[in-house]
């Protein structure tokens, strides 16, 4: 969850974040932004039948 945010993430940026483990500390990450609908395809298996 990213919590304080000043403004919504655009498509195509790029959004730098720390992510904190109990056993591995702290790892810098960074994720591109993309449409919410891009994934859309890709987790069609996630859904029963």
């Amino acid at each position: 969850m990213f919590m304080g945010l000043k403004a919504p993430f655009k498509e195509g940026e790029s959004v730098k974040a720390v992510l904190s483990f109990e056993k591995a500390g702290d790892v810098e990450v960074e994720f591109k932004v993309e449409a919410a609908n891009k994934t859309e395809d890709a987790h069609k298996h996630h859904q029963t039948q």
